[in-house]
């Protein structure tokens, strides 16, 4: 039995048990609605009480005229027997209607006030209906009558009908009915409630399975950022939203465990290795006759600048940085003069104005190691930045040997260089180039693509997203 029960409770706390709990809440709501509405609508179709109570005293004193006078007074009793909650009863002679009753023939639409102390409720209509007493059933009468109608509380009447017989002769019938307001705009009250079942539903179904899932998701979108502090998911919601949130906190923590271990191995790496080519770049200046010097110092520069994009790569192609709003055509136009100024050829097609929400410095570095490949494997590049539209674009155009469409991907992992570059010589390096690049557009949610120039080499396209 216990077993039973923890089963179902595990169920209950789950997913699924959630979304069936609500299905048949949502469903048990709306044919409850359904129900009060056909009820409604019967009722308005259905002669209330005191509609029914005054036809079927009708019909009764057209039988008990019917009667010799010698049988009245017995079949009276006898009605008086059979119906307890009636009260049947001759009246004395020269009895008179209470003040405000008056004798007829038929029901009308108005009926005499009911008597003094009482609340003039009454008599035009019924209390559960709209209708005049008087409704399409009843017919006229045979004798005369008087109907009073007096409130008891506010859920009993006291009904009584008076009639006068042909040898002048009356007798009343009065029982209590029962009385229910009727409500005053049911479809509208009815509909507001089950509206506002409704919106708790879904304020349940928001709470308690919806927000889980979205602070999961923002979670998981600040896992491995460089420097970012872990965010920790609140554990609640569902058996299985608890779980993940759990293995979610579990596995930030491990990550986060990671980052600070790689941080420091960067830290104490680019130490240890930077001191060593600093010296080597030292004793490189006395080395003799110059044409040797040149070379080591050759060697030094590719090795540091090869160290350089290592590390660079490791950390994620990301700073630590916040991004803020960025003028990338003032970057780009500031790149170009600093490449120009060192005597390379590297020029600026066309620069529109364009801000972007980026980190200045990884963009500078991205920007940077594609004109620095294009130089390498070109000679000379070329710029152009435009607007358009959604999207602004940077192209980063060379005429060198190009790269094959085989190669394409390939050179965008990292460590992977093209067929020609092989050998490391003074114009290969460690294959990080483009892979820091895709890094860096990733991180700003750019797309970069590789296309052939026309008329040989190649060309680097940046799409990035505009401030909306």
């Amino acid at each position: 039995m216990s077993l039973s029960l923890h089963r179902w409770r595990f169920f209950l706390n789950s997913i699924a048990g959630q979304l069936m709990l609500l299905l048949l809440l949502a469903t048990g709501l709306l044919v409850a609605g359904t129900i009060i509405l056909l009820q409604l609508v019967f009722e308005e179709r259905t002669p209330p009480p005191v509609i029914i109570f005054v036809e079927r005293q009708l019909v009764m004193a057209d039988m008990l005229r019917r009667q010799p006078p010698e049988d009245q007074v017995a079949l009276l009793q006898e009605l008086s027997d059979d119906h307890k909650s009636i009260i049947y009863r001759w009246e004395e002679t020269g009895f008179t209607l209470p003040e405000g009753l008056a004798w007829g023939t038929r029901m009308g639409p108005k009926l005499p006030p009911a008597s003094r102390g009482t609340k003039p409720s009454v008599a035009a209509r019924s209390p559960n209906s709209e209708r005049p007493v008087g409704g399409p059933m009843m017919q006229t009468s045979h004798i005369p009558f008087a109907p009073r109608i007096e409130t008891i509380d506010k859920q009993h009447l006291k009904v009584t009908l008076y009639f006068k017989l042909p040898d002048g002769r009356i007798f009343s019938t009065s029982t209590r009915i029962e009385h229910r307001p009727p409500i005053r705009y049911p479809i509208i009250t009815i509909l507001g409630a089950v509206g506002i079942c409704m919106i708790l539903l879904m304020l349940w179904a928001f709470f308690f399975l919806v927000r889980p899932i979205r602070q999961i998701s923002q979670v998981a979108d600040h896992i491995a950022l460089e420097g970012a502090t872990p965010h920790r998911a609140e554990v609640s919601g569902p058996s299985e939203l608890r779980g993940a949130a759990k293995a979610m906190n579990r596995m930030q923590d491990r990550i986060h465990q990671l980052l600070e271990d790689r941080t420091r191995m960067l830290a104490a790496v680019g130490h240890d290795l930077r001191t060593p080519v600093t010296r080597l770049r030292l004793r490189a200046d006395l080395v003799k006759p110059d044409d040797m010097r040149d070379a080591f110092l050759r060697d030094i520069r590719q090795m540091d600048d090869q160290l350089s994009r290592l590390l660079t790569f490791f950390k994620g192609g990301q700073s630590r940085d916040d991004a803020k709003i960025l003028e990338l055509s003032s970057l780009v136009e500031s790149l170009v003069d600093q490449w120009s100024d060192a005597a390379y050829e590297v020029t600026l097609e066309l620069c529109e104005p364009v801000r972007l929400k980026a980190q200045s410095g990884d963009m500078a570095r991205m920007i940077d190691n594609l004109i620095d490949n294009a130089v390498k494997y070109a000679g000379a590049c070329s710029l152009s930045l435009s607007d358009e539209g959604e999207v602004a674009c940077l192209r980063i155009i060379d005429h060198g040997p190009g790269i094959s469409d085989k190669d394409k991907e390939l050179l965008r992992e990292p460590f992977a260089r093209g067929d020609e570059a092989r050998t490391l010589d003074e114009k290969s390096g460690f294959g990080l180039g483009l892979a820091i690049a895709q890094q860096v557009a990733d991180n700003h949610k750019a797309d970069l693509t590789l296309h052939d120039t026309t008329g040989g080499g190649l060309t680097v396209e940046i799409r990035f997203p505009k401030i909306k």
